[in-house]
């Protein structure tokens, strides 16, 4: 089934799959899901519109980079290391001809290989890493494509320390936003602590998303 959404009298296509689905529901209805004033993707229109290459890193089955190219007009790179959210992926991108290159990977630590399990299927955003050999894992130092990125947005699942520990030399060289997503005060501990070593620091006050999404900027 294909569905039209929008935001600001800008339309994009979508494909649903499942309408059961936790973002798709929100695409029957027309709309972007966390695009409401409360929501990152709203917040990020509204304070960070200038940004020119955005990273997502999480993207699942692309609402949030069709919103990063379609409405912000940001070259975008796409990463999904699930197989069938990574086709929905694809098909949504090519549906509106968006400037957005999807990439099939996992993010972690350290080059490796590992397999993906769907906690839910009416929540396909909640799907996490296990040991197996289905699909690359690369650390974001060294991708080439992430240099120079104005924002980066990261939701994995319970993942951010395996993430943050390969992205040291990008992180800390690098100068744009980064939102991300840590679903415990444990996990924003660990979150906050590798931020701060890399040069960021959590914008304080600032709680986005329905799961807490946080803002981490330079410091200056």
């Amino acid at each position: 089934m294909k569905k039209i959404i929008k935001f600001l009298g800008k339309e994009f296509y979508v494909s649903i799959d499942n309408p059961k689905e936790h973002i798709q529901k929100h695409w029957l209805g027309g709309m972007f899901y966390e695009a409401s004033r409360i929501g990152m993707l709203g917040y990020i229109n509204a304070n960070d519109k200038g940004a020119r290459k955005i990273i997502d890193i999480g993207a699942s089955i692309g609402n949030h980079s069709i919103f990063f190219a379609g409405v912000l007009g940001a070259e975008v790179h796409a990463i999904e290391p699930n197989k069938k959210s990574f086709e929905h992926l694809e098909y949504n991108i090519n549906l509106n001809k968006l400037n957005v290159v999807c990439h099939n990977i996992a993010i972690g630590a350290k080059v490796g290989r590992c397999s993906m399990e769907t906690i839910s299927e009416d929540n396909i955003g909640m799907t996490e890493v296990r040991k197996g050999d289905d699909v690359d894992i690369k650390p974001i130092d060294g991708l080439k494509f992430i240099e120079g990125y104005d924002l980066i947005k990261i939701d994995v699942e319970h993942y951010n320390e395996q993430v943050l520990i390969g992205a040291k030399e990008t992180f800390t060289k690098g100068k744009g936003v980064i939102y991300i997503e840590s679903e415990s005060q444990e996990e924003l501990v660990v979150t906050d602590g590798y931020m701060k070593e890399y040069g960021y620091k959590r914008v304080p006050n600032l709680v986005l998303n329905h799961t807490a999404t946080y803002k981490y900027v330079k410091n200056r």
